[in-house]
């Protein structure tokens, strides 16, 4: 509500301690939402008017959701749901790169697997225990699939997150971080870079994996 926006606006403005919020995302509203006729929009411009944000936009997964919210609200961030695993937004990049908005992937590693820790025996708790036995069967399968990225003896999350710094319309990829050393991973992946011809097999491989988005993976 809009109500509750503001409410939630000037909250993280007094946790942080400042004047605005640089970027300011409502998290993966429903779709009825990018029809943006929804008064949280309008509230959002005024909370730019007013100078407590700069900039405003939407978190969300798919292309249609990108094109949506792109023509029919003035969001200029988008925070996508992109990794090797999860390639449909890259079909809205013709829109983003005409409006020059930023984009932020989320889930760069596919929440561990594109670390390539884990495997088919793998058993998890927390919110990854979403995952039944076979779609962790699946990803399993998939990331053996992918391998050919770390025939140099590379680290498969330095490709993964290569891969979405090698276009143009990505802004930056957010990895999770809990340790130094986790810390240090993602920062070396800026010293990789994939060909054209290693990203557009990997393009090739999702158009397959998901009968070209059709059947996309269950997250």
């Amino acid at each position: 509500s809009v109500d509750w926006f503001w409410e939630s606006l000037e909250a993280s403005l007094r946790r942080l301690q400042t004047d605005y919020l640089d970027v300011l995302l409502l998290h993966n509203p429903p779709s009825e939402m990018y029809a943006g006729v929804d008064p949280v929009w309008a509230a959002m411009e005024d909370a730019r008017t007013e100078g407590k944000v700069r900039l405003y936009g939407a978190s969300l997964d798919f292309a249609a959701e990108v094109e949506d919210c792109l023509a029919n609200t003035k969001s200029e961030v988008l925070e996508v749901l992109f990794n090797v695993f999860h390639q449909d937004v890259r079909h809205a990049f013709a829109t983003v790169r005409e409006q020059g908005t930023g984009i932020i992937a989320k889930v760069p590693l596919d929440s561990g697997w594109l670390t390539g820790r884990f495997d088919a025996d793998s058993r998890f708790e927390g919110i990854r225990a979403r995952w039944s036995a076979e779609e962790i069967a699946q990803r399993a399968e998939l990331v053996e699939r992918i391998k050919w990225l770390v025939a140099d003896e590379s680290e498969l999350a330095h490709k993964a997150i290569a891969y979405l710094l090698s276009y143009e319309e990505v802004s930056c990829a957010i990895p999770g971080i809990r340790t130094q050393k986790q810390l240090n991973s993602n920062l070396a992946a800026t010293d990789h870079r994939l060909s054209t011809e290693e990203r557009k097999k990997l393009e090739d491989f999702w158009d397959e994996v998901t009968e070209n988005g059709l059947k996309p993976l269950p997250w």
